[in-house]
């Protein structure tokens, strides 16, 4: 990821990288992003969350296993959006 593809999130990652969602059609997908320590995690989740607090709109999924969270885009159903979520704690754990 360049710095334009974390804006507006803050830059605790170490390393990150955005991923394309073809149902949900464009640009839209999600990003696996890791950090180096639980602090920057939470500051990176917390984040994410309430921007999806602040309005609907800005809704999206975020797991977290270890030092690494997923953000997807919240329009992906949530069925979905677990199975990425499986595969996180699968490779995670």
């Amino acid at each position: 990821m360049t710095p334009d593809d974390y804006r507006p999130a803050s830059m605790q990652t170490k390393e990150g990288i955005r991923f394309r969602i073809p149902s949900l059609g464009g640009d839209v997908g999600g990003r696996v992003l890791v950090v180096d320590n639980q602090v920057d995690l939470e500051i990176t989740r917390e984040f994410y969350q309430s921007l999806g607090e602040s309005s609907a709109a800005f809704f999206s999924w975020v797991f977290v296993e270890g030092n690494a969270l997923v953000q997807i885009n919240g329009d992906l159903p949530e069925a979905q959006a677990r199975k990425y979520e499986a595969v996180l704690q699968s490779v995670g754990g």
